[in-house]
């Protein structure tokens, strides 16, 4: 019986994976137009997208339409009614209940890989799917459905295609079809003659058709099982509650078994009450198990041979021991119980959908996504107004996921008793105007788009890789690793083949690989050993080689493959062909690359080089990798790398780049490094603000010449000059600037940065309190000095001049006028920094000294008798200054402030002074007067007479005495009425009559 044979490239000197892009993304698709409750009333949309720029073309029937989508953006293609979309669906749409619908397929092929979405709706009855390309089809599916427990009529539908002709499918329904012509249980079989050819088989109504098979089977005369493609549709479904009436059809692509997978992971549908998850299994005795909230159980109840089933709100963790498929359901409105409204109530009102989960070995780190809001899908069609993404992602990468370059808005929650957390994250606001979402991390992830409206929902795998995990084709190199057959030219590779059974005798056959080396055929060989045996995914795989080592002398065509054939026979049938077959390995032989790069090259020791790849490749090859000697002893196995050389001199630089297939290309290119100019400057002035601050270059270098200076003076402006003229600038803010300077040879060699931080300081603010009055003839004016500065400095130099010849430096001085000015004060004061700043004011406050032009007294008084002050005048008073205080001190302790005569207490001699106060307290001079107070003389007399008779003279004598001075004037009473006044002391008689 004929095996499958397959290639696997491996490494052996950079661990680097290398392989053919087996994801969702390719650039052939089929779709079916599955039947669906509208019939052709309903429209299909395709939505293409892309990570960058492609076109190609879509065809529809006989109509072929051309597309283009750039990168990151969708296009969109509408398959509708007659006269309506962009092409009319009766061509394509099933309408067969059991039936083949020729070349009905709708065919998708691009120029470069592309991401395809199809969506049937109508009226809010619609479901959408990832599309997968036809190099990930496989040849077994078990389908996934679900029971209609709704009010309107249901029919479950599986449709399938292939992409080659004469295509043999081999059918085991589940149940039995809708007209009873396939019995639930027995297979049958159907061949799809051409490529694009569509079977649709349509089942009883309202039943679940889980657990039907589909298989590709060999064909009478040949020895292969082909590949093909199998979808899971319902014409309207509504689900879990009976008598539903909320429902939407279902319609979703299949992954086939092959590449099935042992652990997944569930996130629930954001505000939904619960979901169902059904987990189909290959075998009965598969053992699977859940974790939900950290609590692991073993799932039991195995339902029609093919599931389990569970509901709830939790994410959970589905482990098993074969591999699984794990399918997730949204229920419908009417069956809402436990939904939450979150910030909308939309998701309460949403209709059935399912979606078929890929394993977390099936992951990808690069997805782009459409979201299929309203305002994309067929006008009028949809009530989709909320978007949303599921995202499950190893917890320590969770910073790392991007939607659109951007963190998302959600947080990620931890999944208890896993190594994930999972994200809900509502895009809708972004799909409004751009439905497409790029997601990348670090780490692969699972991604689920889905949508919410009234009566209607829509949900898909948003990417997913799809490799087979029971066969693996291995071819390897020196440098690579592909699940393809390529090599390169006179690149020495070796090869094996995986094959599911133990062939009895296996063969060698070099005869269609003419450039081949050597070309000796091997074999046949009995009983072949294995060199080695793998458990891929559940199936044992033996690999088996020829043990030497070949290369191609020269690259092929696609028309004209060197071809590798190899034969085995095998005791043990698997149902695709007979016991003798032949293998044929087209090897797929390309040039290797014209090596060559560009550099980031300045020729500067202290510049890292930046080396980017600039191979001219061969056909689809490109560069991912390479090896670099850098002639210093150092290499590189990055793709375009950084280097940082550290001698001056020319250094040989050798590239090898590596493609894709492993095929190595040469070259060397010579570069040479000089060591770079030093910078350097100096500041020679005074830092303050405002000052013209100069800088002067002081660079050196050890050879060649310095042709550029780089200025930057750190306040916005800049300078490349050709010279190294000195350069000034005038900073008007206080502060710390850095100044910097680079300088560049003739070579383009730069210097490191040479800096100084250039502290900026303010100038004082010099100030100062001139005295209100100032008095001559002291002329005493007492300066208070209030100068500040901005910053924390406190100390300063002064020097006041004060108009009049006079200086000083002290703070605050006291300086004597001698005149009334008025004078220009001058403050300056100096900084610790030295920076001078100066002010002037006038004073014009200084009074000259009122004059005493006139002070009247009694110099010479008789004791007991008053001083008598005659006047007083005083003059030189100026413009606005009165007299307001006068003071006469009269000598002996007594000082009165008016005029009034002074009558003293004992004879003497006496100065009193006269001064006076004007209404701003300048005093007068001050005049002195001598008053004398003499002493009163002491009268005595002597009277002598014979007798003291009438008519008798009596002589008078006097004897008074004086202290001081001559008695110069007597007055005698006599008593009788006579007078005698005389100047004279001489005795003088008189009578009495």
């Amino acid at each position: 019986m004929k095996k499958i044979l397959f290639f696997v490239f491996t490494f052996c000197i950079i661990n680097i994976s290398l392989a053919q892009d087996f994801t969702n993304k390719g650039k052939d698709f089929y779709i079916p137009y599955a039947a669906h409750i509208d019939g052709t009333s309903s429209a299909m949309g395709i939505y293409i997208t892309s990570d960058v720029n492609a076109t190609g073309t879509i065809t529809v029937g006989s109509q072929v339409l051309t597309f283009s989508v750039l990168a990151n953006t969708v296009t969109r293609k509408f398959i509708g009614p007659v006269l309506t979309g962009d092409a009319p669906n009766t061509s394509v749409y099933l309408s067969q209940d059991d039936g083949i619908a020729v070349g009905a397929a709708i065919h998708v092929v691009a120029d470069k890989p592309v991401a395809v979405y199809a969506h049937i709706i109508r009226s809010a009855r619609s479901a959408a799917t990832l599309v997968l390309p036809t190099a990930v089809w496989g040849k077994e599916y078990i389908v996934p459905s679900y029971r209609n427990y709704g009010t309107s009529a249901s029919f479950g539908a599986i449709t399938v295609m292939a992409a080659e002709a004469n295509t043999v499918i081999n059918v085991t329904p589940s149940v039995s079809n809708k007209n009873g012509t396939k019995v639930a249980g027995t297979s049958y079989t159907i061949t799809l003659a051409n490529p694009g050819d569509v079977y649709q088989l349509q089942f009883a109504a309202s039943a679940d058709i889980s657990g039907t098979k589909v298989q590709s089977v060999a064909g009478a005369g040949s020895t292969t099982c082909k590949k093909i493609a199998v979808f899971s549709s319902t014409t309207w479904s509504a689900f879990d509650c009976t008598g539903s009436s909320g429902g939407d059809n279902l319609y979703q692509q299949l992954f086939p078994v092959a590449s099935w997978g042992k652990n997944f992971i569930t996130s629930p549908f954001i505000y939904r009450g619960y979901d169902i998850v059904r987990v189909f299994v290959n075998s009965s005795a598969t053992v699977v198990k859940k974790t939900e909230n950290g609590v692991v159980s073993t799932l039991t109840g195995l339902q029609a041979n093919s599931y389990y089933e569970f509901k709830t709100a939790n994410p959970t963790f589905i482990q098993s021991d074969q591999p699984v498929s794990v399918v997730q359901y949204i229920t419908s409105t009417t069956c809402k119980s436990g939904c939450t409204t979150g910030s909308s109530n939309v998701a309460c009102l949403a209709d059935p959908e399912m979606v078929v989960l890929n394993p977390i070995e099936q992951t990808i780190n690069n997805i782009t996504v459409f979201s299929a809001h309203r305002n994309w899908v067929p006008s009028g069609q949809s009530s989709i107004s909320n978007c949303y993404l599921n995202i499950v992602i190893k917890t320590n990468s969770t910073a790392s996921f991007k939607i659109n370059g951007a963190s998302p808005n959600g947080a990620f929650k931890q999944i208890p008793g896993t190594l994930y957390s999972y994200l809900q994250e509502e895009v809708t606001s972004t799909a409004i105007t751009n439905p497409v979402q790029t997601l990348k991390a670090d780490s692969n992830f699972i991604a689920i788009a889905y949508g919410f409206g009234n009566v209607e929902s829509y949900g898909y795998n948003a990417g997913t890789s799809v490799k087979d995990f029971t066969k693996v084709a291995t071819f390897q190199n020196q440098f690579a690793r592909l699940d393809s057959a390529v090599a390169c030219v006179n690149s020495p590779f070796a090869f094996s083949v995986p094959l599911s059974f133990q062939p009895t005798t296996l063969k060698w056959d070099f005869a269609s690989a003419p450039n081949i080396v050597p070309s000796t055929t091997i074999g046949p060989i009995s009983s072949p050993t294995s060199d080695s045996v793998v458990n891929s995914s559940g199936q044992v795989l033996y690999y088996y080689s020829t043990k030497n080592t070949y290369q191609f002398s020269k690259s092929n065509t696609t028309t004209l493959r060197d071809t590798i054939k190899v034969y085995t026979t095998s005791a043990t049938a698997d149902g695709c062909g007979s016991t003798e077959q032949i293998y044929s390995i087209p090897v797929k032989v390309t040039d290797l690359p014209d090596a060559n790069f560009t550099i980031g090259y300045s020729g500067c020791l202290t510049d890292a080089v930046q080396f980017l790849d600039a191979t001219n490749t061969k056909g689809d090859s490109k560069v991912i990798s390479g090896l670099w000697d850098f002639n210093d002893g150092t290499t590189d196995s990055a793709y375009n790398p950084n280097k940082l050389f550290l001698q001056p001199k020319t250094y040989n630089v050798r590239y090898r780049p590596i493609t894709n297939y492993g095929c190595v290309g040469d070259t060397t290119i010579a570069l040479t490094f000089s060591s770079p100019p030093i910078a350097k400057f100096g500041i020679n002035d005074t830092n303050c603000v405002g000052n013209i601050i100069s800088f002067t270059d002081s660079s050196t270098i050890a050879g060649g010449s310095i042709v550029k200076w780089y200025w930057d003076y750190g306040n916005g402006k800049k300078d490349t000059l050709t010279t190294n003229a000195s350069r000034t600038q005038v900073y008007s803010v206080a502060g710390t600037y850095t100044v910097s300077l680079v300088v560049e040879n003739n070579t383009g060699c730069k210097s490191n940065a040479f800096t100084k931080a250039l502290v900026i300081h303010p100038y004082p603010d010099p100030n100062f309190i001139i005295p209100t009055v100032v008095c001559l003839p002291q002329g005493a004016a007492t300066f208070t000095n209030t100068t500040t500065i901005i910053d924390t400095s406190t100390t300063f130099k002064y020097a006041w001049n004060f108009g009049d010849g006079g200086s000083d430096s002290i703070r605050n001085p006291t300086h004597n006028f001698s005149a009334v000015g008025p004078f220009n004060v001058k403050l300056t004061a100096t900084s610790v920094f030295g920076c001078v700043k100066d002010t002037t004011k006038i004073i014009s406050s200084i009074y000259a000294q009122p004059k005493v032009d006139q002070f009247i007294i009694s110099d010479e008084v008789c004791f007991r008798e008053n001083t008598i002050i005659n006047t007083a005048l005083v003059s030189a008073l100026g413009a606005g200054v009165s007299i307001t205080k006068w003071f006469y001190d009269f000598g002996d302790g007594t000082v009165n402030t008016v005029p009034s005569p002074h009558l003293y207490a004992s004879p003497g001699t006496y100065s009193i002074k006269f001064w006076s106060v004007t209404n701003l307290g300048c005093h007068s001079d001050t005049v002195t007067k001598t008053a004398v107070v003499n002493p009163l003389p002491q009268v005595g007399f002597t009277a002598t007479a014979s007798a003291y008779c009438e008519t008798r003279p009596v002589t008078f004598t006097d004897t008074s005495k004086v202290a001081t001075g001559n008695i110069t004037r007597w007055y005698w009473l006599l008593g009788d009425g006579r007078v005698v006044d005389t100047t004279n002391n001489n005795a003088f008689t008189h009578s009495y009559a």
